[in-house]
């Protein structure tokens, strides 16, 4: 009896140094993986850690190496068994544990994130659940059509849906997360997160992400029309239609990018990248009988959302939202007409054209209700940073003629702004000057950083 004991403490202490998140996180490695016999040693140091965690804030940021370590694991096992469901769904299924034990342990914290070490774990939660949320994306892709393991996938998904909605101040911890990364596509992959998370909140609660969203279409557009200027370097549309992740979710945010994208070279390229990752949905099945009923009843749903909100200022409104109204009315009606006649491919397409219109109303609509001052004064200052740049890296308007006209539209586009915000009329001109003061300032900014 005695040996046994002694046995357990040993193994107990070897699983603990050996295989404990802390040794993980320093390496890519992740070590044994759950399909071993020997991995209950590593869940040993895990449950014995945890044991030996006192504070909230411990206790939080040990789930949240243990996440990181899993997510490695499951990586891991993807590259060295590719063809293992079991492996993956036991890997999901330890993940999955973690996030709801994970979750538990932020609540006490949301309170205290002003604080100095639980801000930085916040700060450090929002690029892990943003890079793990992409990561269920790619899996996904691969095993959509396995029903226990989608259904393990949604779960994952939703558990990390449910963090990232009560992370506090999230916009200025996305911008923290995207700084790390290094990724042609990384703005369009996180506008796929935010869009899953949309769809999980309330109306009433959609706007920040909406908003946020946007501004993450608008930079990734300033990049499509940066390279569309200067050729240079990687191309982002050739990878577009190939890359990793949900392209059913890729194609809605495609066509948020389309409304935002003035370069018509590069909207015509999308429009072609967008068939094309139809096309190969509809051949692989991807997309269904339901998927497209589901395409349509959101877009309906959409469209009930926006007659409640323009119910008592239907005469007032703009020019600009009327023309998304008969666009979305149109698209709606061409899916439903399609869907009958079981083109599903197309219909979904036709219904998330409709859906991505609905969401511009509803945008331009809480845009238009908000004092737009300190917008100007944000943008006043990035350009004011743009220009400091351009002058530090000795540009000049000979070498680079396209980047200072760019240069000057934009600083147009301020004191235009600027004067119709004084007027106190003009919201449809402010959301227009916004976006597109928003979308030539990302292009600088992208140009910028392309030019030698």
């Amino acid at each position: 009896m005695k040996s046994n004991i002694q046995f357990f403490v040993l193994a107990s202490l070897f699983s603990f140094i050996v295989f404990s998140p802390l040794v993980m996180a320093q390496s890519e490695d992740p070590g044994i993986l759950p399909n071993s016999p020997f991995y209950f040693l590593k869940e040993w140091g895990r449950v014995i850690e945890k044991i030996f965690t006192f504070t909230s804030l411990g206790k939080a940021e040990l789930a949240l190496e243990i996440a990181e370590s899993k997510i490695l694991e499951l990586k891991k096992a993807q590259e060295v068994i590719p063809d293992n469901i079991d492996a993956v769904s036991n890997g999901l299924d330890k993940y999955i544990k973690n996030a709801e034990y994970l979750k538990r342990k932020l609540e006490k914290l949301i309170k205290r994130a002003e604080e100095t070490g639980v801000d930085q774990l916040f700060n450090n939660l929002t690029f892990s659940v943003l890079a793990h949320q992409q990561l269920f994306d790619d899996l996904r892709s691969k095993f959509e059509f396995l029903s226990d393991l989608k259904s393990q996938l949604d779960q994952a998904q939703d558990n990390l849906t449910f963090i990232l909605s009560d992370i506090p101040d999230f916009s200025r911890r996305v911008y923290l997360a995207l700084a790390k990364q290094d990724s042609l596509l990384k703005e369009l992959r996180v506008a796929e997160v935010l869009d899953q998370l949309e769809e999980k909140l309330e109306p009433a609660a959609r706007a920040d992400v909406l908003k946020l969203k946007e501004e993450l279409v608008l930079k990734f557009g300033g990049r499509l029309e940066a390279q569309a200027i200067f050729s240079e370097g990687d191309s982002v549309l050739p990878i577009l239609s190939d890359a990793p992740g949900d392209q059913l979710r890729r194609l809605k945010i495609l066509d948020d990018i389309r409304e935002s994208i003035l370069n018509a070279d590069v909207k015509s390229q999308l429009n072609i990248i967008r068939q094309r990752i139809l096309d190969k949905a509809q051949e692989v099945g991807s997309i269904n009988s339901r998927k497209a009923e589901l395409a349509v009843a959101e877009a309906e749903k959409l469209t009930a959302d926006v007659a409640v909100l323009t119910a008592d200022i239907a005469s007032d409104l703009s020019r600009s939202v009327k023309q998304l109204l008969e666009r979305a009315k149109f698209n709606l009606g061409q899916a439903k007409d399609l869907f009958k006649q079981g083109n599903y491919g197309s219909a979904y397409g036709q219904a998330t054209a409709a859906a991505a219109a609905l969401k511009n109303v509803i945008l331009q609509l809480s845009i238009s209700s908000e004092d737009h001052s300190a917008d100007v004064e944000a943008l006043k200052k990035q350009f004011d940073s743009l220009s400091s740049d351009a002058k530090e890296k000795e540009f000049s308007e000979k070498e680079y003629p396209k980047l200072f006209d760019l240069f000057d539209e934009a600083e147009k586009k301020i004191a235009e702004l600027s004067k119709i915000i004084a007027s106190g009329k003009g919201s449809e001109r402010i959301i227009a000057s916004l976006r597109v003061t928003r979308l030539i300032l990302a292009t600088i900014e992208e140009l910028e950083g392309s030019l030698k």
